[in-house]
């Protein structure tokens, strides 16, 4: 019985405690902006002279803007997003044991209906989910230490309809590599039409 209340108590304390890092996270994301990535919708304008270097993106199917605003790109956030890219390209190609590696074993995927899913249930949903592209747009990068921080919207595209989510990504570097620790996205999904 105290085991399990012990138990009951930790869990508490976690839930408190990804709560806590994900408002630390956007208080940090609302406050700043200097030390930001950014990247634009796709429908915001050709590029400026002024602007920073490409993102490139990693294969077809998984786009990336092709510019980031002006807003500086520092090395660590270019890349986190570059890491990003590649979690993307692993989930649109099926590749489970990539985005396994990717993935950290403590992460938390939480939905806009509130629905969360562990590690197991997001390769699950991986392996199966029919995305004909993914694309992310309007991300702000930050890196403090080992924890990457981005916001952005994503659009998913699936047979017949387009999901398209804002979401805020923290991720954990662990033994020289991003892994997404914590998804939340935001409401609504819109589902439209191609």
């Amino acid at each position: 019985m105290a085991s399990a209340r012990g138990e009951r108590q930790a869990a508490v304390l976690l839930v408190s405690a990804r709560f806590s890092l994900l408002a630390a996270a956007a208080a940090i994301l609302a406050v700043s902006g200097a030390a930001c990535a950014q990247t634009p919708s796709p429908a915001s304008g050709p590029p400026s002279a002024n602007a920073p270097e490409p993102v490139p993106s990693p294969a077809p199917g998984v786009s990336t803007p092709a510019t980031v605003s002006a807003v500086p790109i520092t090395a660590a956030a270019k890349a986190l997003l570059a890491a990003e890219d590649l979690r993307f390209e692993a989930e649109l190609k099926h590749d489970v044991p990539a985005l396994g590696r990717m993935t950290a074993d403590d992460v938390v995927y939480s939905h806009f209906t509130g629905q969360r899913q562990d590690k197991a249930a997001i390769l699950q949903g991986a392996a199966h989910a029919p995305f004909q592209s993914i694309t992310p747009s309007d991300r702000y990068a930050r890196v403090i230490g080992d924890v990457g921080i981005v916001r952005g919207k994503v659009a998913r595209q699936l047979p017949g309809r387009t999901l398209t989510d804002g979401y805020l990504a923290i991720y954990v570097r662990r033994a020289g590599r991003w892994q997404l620790l914590e998804w939340v996205t935001a409401s609504p999904q819109n589902p439209s039409k191609p």
